[in-house]
């Protein structure tokens, strides 16, 4: 089952970004807005990466009934790989419960609280389709 949501992911994030350049990548997005604002490419991405990690919060909450501490009781339990919850600049997503789900964020490139362009923070709520 896992497998098919991550097929289904990749097929959608190649849907919505395009294909890949076929030029190696250097691993994580230093700065994928430019100097004052994450594009909306990036946007989206992080969305989905975020809407992952909340599904598979969401799922560790229907089998052990509360909400996960963290991230590493996710991925010990077996709803998330461990590369799945870094975020665009390879930094740890961090979680909050809200009631049955929990709020995922992200203090952004520089990894710190706080900051403006591609050092914004985001969170799950930031980055919902209005």
């Amino acid at each position: 089952m896992r497998r098919l949501f991550a097929a289904l992911l990749g097929a959608s994030l190649l849907i919505t970004t395009g294909c890949p350049s076929d030029e190696p990548s250097a691993g994580p997005v230093a700065n994928p807005g430019g100097e004052s604002i994450v594009h909306q490419g990036s946007k989206t991405k992080l969305r989905m990466s975020m809407t992952h990690v909340r599904k598979g919060c969401e799922a560790y909450i229907a089998v052990e009934g509360t909400p996960p501490e963290s991230l590493e009781q996710v991925i010990a339990a077996g709803h998330l790989e461990a590369g799945d919850t870094l975020d665009l600049w390879g930094n740890q997503y961090m979680i909050e419960p809200t009631g049955s789900t929990v709020r995922v964020y992200t203090y952004g490139a520089d990894g710190e609280e706080g900051g403006e362009g591609a050092d914004q923070d985001w969170s799950n709520e930031d980055l919902e389709p209005r």
